[in-house]
């Protein structure tokens, strides 16, 4: 975020800020595997007030415009089976993209 926050104004850019939450549907525990429950709404509203009070502090202190989105699911596509998330996005987003490790 201290990149974006660095960089956004020379840009005009927007920040998106994005966490996916991608779950596996069974856990294993001593006694088998157990369904896991999704994250509920009051899950997402907390995660996203840690994002931006938190994670996006940066951005916010360089007044730099922001949304903290979270979402369920793959952060990257389900067509493709094989590769990093971050060289997905990077082939298939029709949007810049900023990775920084």
């Amino acid at each position: 975020m201290e990149w974006c926050a660095a960089h956004a104004t020379a840009m005009h850019a927007e920040v998106i800020a994005v966490f996916s939450i991608d779950l596996p549907v069974y856990a294993a525990s001593g006694f088998g595997y157990l369904p896991i429950p999704e994250p509920t709404e009051p899950d997402h509203d907390n995660l996203r007030d840690v994002m931006q009070r938190e994670w996006c502090a940066p951005l916010s202190k360089a007044s730099i415009p922001f949304r903290a989105v979270v979402l369920d699911g793959s952060p990257a596509f389900a067509e493709l089976l094989l590769g990093s998330t971050s060289h997905q996005l990077s082939l298939h987003l029709n949007r810049p993209l900023v990775i920084v490790p």
